[in-house]
């Protein structure tokens, strides 16, 4: 019985230590406290199941990375709190049926289920990050960014609006050699489509419809035949890694620059992005400068 006793009393005391030491300290943050249960717990949202297959060394950098994170974190509530920026409960219920309705209630589940992670601590997670852009959005505001600044990127760095040269083309796929040379023969005399159609419902033969898709797509080999090919003819067969291609080209257009009234939007919201992230950078190494910050082993 004493010896029962003792070992009953043994695992009591390892379970108080263990709960003790999910309390103690990783950091302290003007005060405030990030515990290693908090630190345990972002590192297995944030690695997820990929933290399996790491490297002790590795995974300790990223611990030590996360936590630096978890820091940042801190002072952007506390940061946030001393300006008034708050996030409710409805805007994390909102943004999480978001989430789930993008990548399905299960797959999210499972992810966190994977991770060991309760939806206690990821809604915490999702809330915090909400609260970084609002204050973001409160310090950098949407109409930071003037149509002239847009208009000045666009100018300096046209190259990036530069549409490829695309194609609309059609495509028959067959697995042999054999099959290919005698389906090319049907079409020279009975034209491209009208053959084409004929094998719609093969299950050896594929047909494809590709309409105005950028030329480069297809890799340096595609791109050579294509520009090879007058429009309203088709050329073949043509080897692949998984049989031979008859590809008949309907039309061409070519490369050229967008206008920047189809750009102004992606290139404001990018500038207005690279702002907020420079303030927000900006701020926490001002924050951090001034914190009183405690990190233990």
């Amino acid at each position: 019985m004493r010896r029962k006793i003792s070992l009953a009393f043994i695992v009591f005391a390892l379970l108080v230590l263990a709960a003790a030491c999910s309390k103690k300290p990783a950091a302290l943050v003007n005060g405030e406290k990030i515990t290693r249960s908090d630190l345990d717990k972002a590192v297995a949202l944030r690695l997820g199941p990929s933290a399996a297959t790491m490297k002790d060394s590795d995974k300790q950098a990223a611990r030590s990375r996360i936590l630096q994170q978890l820091i940042a974190e801190t002072l952007v509530v506390q940061e946030a709190k001393a300006k008034g920026v708050t996030i409710s409960d409805q805007e994390v219920d909102g943004q999480l049926a978001r989430l789930t309705q993008s990548y399905g209630k299960e797959a999210l589940e499972k992810q966190l289920k994977d991770s060991n992670i309760g939806m206690h601590t990821f809604r915490h997670e999702l809330k915090v990050r909400m609260l970084t852009e609002k204050l973001m959005a409160s310090i950098v505001p949407d109409g930071s960014v003037t149509d002239e600044d847009a208009m000045n990127f666009y100018k300096s760095k046209s190259s990036m609006f530069r549409a490829p040269e695309r194609v609309n083309i059609r495509m028959v796929q067959v697995p042999t050699l054999e099959e290919a040379d005698k389906i090319a023969g049907q079409m020279k005399s009975g034209g491209f489509d009208r053959t084409a159609d004929k094998y719609l419902s093969s299950k050896t033969v594929g047909v494809g419809d590709y309409s105005w898709t950028p030329v480069n797509i297809y890799g340096p080999d595609m791109d050579k035949t294509l520009s090879s090919l007058k429009v309203g003819s088709f050329g073949g067969p043509y080897k692949t890694h998984d049989g031979y291609l008859l590809i008949s080209l309907k039309g061409r257009k070519p490369s050229s620059t967008m206008g920047f009234s189809q750009v102004k939007d992606q290139i404001k919201s990018m500038l207005l992005g690279q702002k907020r992230q420079q303030a927000f950078m900006a701020m926490i190494a001002k924050e951090k400068a001034a914190a009183n910050i405690k990190i233990y082993n």
